[in-house]
């Protein structure tokens, strides 16, 4: 069995790495010198080349964020098993290719004997979802997806049967190394800089989810938020000229993109792929992060998201609001927007997550956001939370009613 969470390998791995150097652009010497030594402990841990190669090219790449998230997942499923990130879900299988899956696959196969069963198993989901959502349209996605449907089957019995965690044996709520290091402060000139930017090029912005909750509320940056929150209206939006400015206006780096991925019926009845671009996260001199959404317009509603999530929000107009000192645009009905993203937004809660506390959020239809939703399943034994995921579950088309009382993976799940 793999250790828990360590505080002392966490904090140690915070001041070797802290947030603001991961996020950061980096020289050439720094650039080799990490990528060498994260790909030779790579090979040491899991013993794949395919994956010490990745891990190179990432890191070469001047991908440092997603190439330390990924050695520190090597360091707690391999033979370490120590959690130099206290991040306890996955979120970097989509980016790997089907043979370095394969590589993943075959490492977790080799440590089995020493995972517990529901993490084993929700592990495998995750990568024969990923298998799956990359075989697409390919002759090789009949295979990946009664692979993915066994595994999902597994890992929903599996968290079905997850025995709650103890609260002492958890993991410390230390956060992700960019929250670790936010500042109000830095939050705010940050804030200032990037709405000057969009507005210099033409692109209207305005605030959203918590730090529009910060300005209603408290009008100021909330003091345990990790990053900037900012939406554009997708249509009114030069999607070209967004990217390009995103992408070449140093001192400001754009560190990740992400695309919503949904397989969905077509009029004939197919099963078709819709691929839109959702999110960019737009890092500012002083190392503050800023989520830039994009908005769609869909039935009446106005949505975001990200490659795992939507959120879906009544369509709404933009008014002003003071937020520290600065005149921010946000939706113009404000208690109706943060009742549908919050429920109770008066009371603060410094332990909300949009991933399984908000209201309005929606599961996507594909493999990947099946898997993900079965992995936070087993994470919320003994919880409230449970029963809200079974229903976000059940509405996305992932799980029905079983005859015997329970759930199960419906057997046409996302056929050609």
């Amino acid at each position: 069995m793999t250790l828990t969470a360590s505080r002392p390998a966490a904090r140690l791995a915070r001041t070797l790495f802290p947030g603001q150097f991961l996020t950061r652009s980096h020289g050439r010497a720094a650039r080799w010198g990490t990528a060498l030594a994260a790909a030779g402990a790579t090979l040491a841990v899991t013993g794949t080349p395919a994956l010490a190669r990745e891990m190179f090219r990432r890191l070469h790449g001047d991908q440092f964020l997603t190439g330390m998230r990924r050695l520190s997942w090597y360091l707690r499923r391999g033979w370490p098993g120590i959690d130099i990130s206290q991040d306890p879900v996955p979120v970097f299988y989509q980016e790997l290719a089907p043979r370095e899956l394969a590589a993943l696959r075959r490492f977790l196969s080799r440590r089995a004997a020493r995972l517990a069963p529901d993490v084993l198993q929700g592990e495998l989901c995750l990568i024969s979802a990923s298998a799956a959502l990359a075989a697409f349209g390919t002759p090789d996605y009949p295979r990946c997806l009664q692979l993915f449907r066994q595994d999902a089957a597994a890992a929903l019995q599996g968290a079905l049967d997850a025995a709650p965690v103890p609260p002492a044996s958890q993991p410390p709520a230390a956060g992700t190394p960019i929250q670790q290091q936010f500042s109000r402060p830095g939050a705010e000139q940050a804030l200032r800089d990037t709405l000057a930017l969009l507005e210099q090029n033409g692109i209207r912005a305005f605030v959203l989810s918590g730090t529009f909750l910060g300005a209603v509320r408290e009008k100021a940056i909330l003091e345990h938020d990790y990053d900037i929150d900012l939406g554009v209206i997708a249509e009114e939006t030069d999607l070209e000229r967004l990217e390009a400015v995103l992408h070449g206006s140093p001192p400001f780096r754009c560190i990740a993109s992400a695309c919503q991925t949904r397989l969905e019926r077509d009029g004939s009845g197919r099963l078709a792929r819709r691929d839109l671009p959702v999110l960019y996260k737009l890092r500012h001199a002083n190392g503050t992060v800023a989520d830039i959404f994009l908005h769609y317009r869909e039935d009446g509603l106005l949505w975001h998201g990200s490659s795992q999530y939507r959120w879906d929000n009544a369509d709404f107009g933009l008014a002003s609001y003071p937020l520290a000192g600065i005149e921010v645009q946000g939706p113009d009905d404000a208690g109706r927007y943060l009742t549908e993203n919050y429920g109770n937004w008066q009371v603060p809660k410094r332990d909300f997550h949009c991933g399984s506390d908000t209201p309005n959020l929606q599961l996507l239809p594909n493999p990947l956001s099946l898997a993900q939703a079965l992995w936070q399943l087993r994470l919320s034994a003994g919880s409230p939370r449970r029963q809200a995921l079974l229903a976000q579950m059940q509405r996305a088309g992932h799980i029905t009613p079983a005859a015997d009382g329970g759930w199960q993976i419906p057997a046409d799940l996302f056929a050609p």
